[in-house]
């Protein structure tokens, strides 16, 4: 019992002596050691004001149907009368959205999506581009993109 003893207080003794050791070193090594600067803030540009010519004024709690444009329908234009969701699943087409639409989601690729206006625009595809001309009540669309490759940009009008 003497000897159980006698090298269980050995071994505590030990235990203390390698994290005194280990302690020692890690207070060494916090001492060497440089604290890492605080980057500095960039400013936020602050974002011009769109123009009253280009905002569309829309009542959001009035939503209209979904509005679905994919290979079989062939569509390639969409009318947002009633502040609908355009969801487009296709690829490599040409396709126009009038009025103000709630959301334009793409789930195709390669597609080049010109609207007037917009609250929301979701990518989960890749290479779309998305142009818009107007704001609706005078906010840029909020911007989600879960793809790679995909533009989304304020262009003028085209010419009619």
């Amino acid at each position: 019992m003497k000897i159980a003893s006698g090298l269980f207080a050995a071994a505590i003794l030990f235990s203390a002596i390698v994290c005194d050791v280990q302690s020692g070193m890690s207070r060494k090594g916090v001492e060497k050691s440089t604290a890492t600067p605080t980057p500095t803030p960039e400013p936020v540009p602050t974002p011009t004001p769109p123009d009253d010519a280009d905002v569309i004024k829309v009542d959001t709690s009035v939503e209209g149907p979904t509005i679905s444009i994919d290979k079989e329908t062939a569509r390639k234009t969409a009318a947002c009368g009633k502040y609908e969701r355009v969801v487009v699943n296709t690829y490599d087409q040409k396709i126009t959205a009038t009025g103000a639409c709630r959301q334009i989601m793409v789930n195709g690729r390669g597609n080049e999506i010109t609207i007037e206006a917009a609250s929301a625009v979701m990518l989960n595809g890749s290479n779309n581009t998305v142009r818009y001309s107007k704001f609706v009540n005078g906010a840029q669309p909020m911007v989600t993109d879960n793809g790679q490759g995909n533009i989304v940009e304020n262009a003028p009008a085209p010419a009619q």
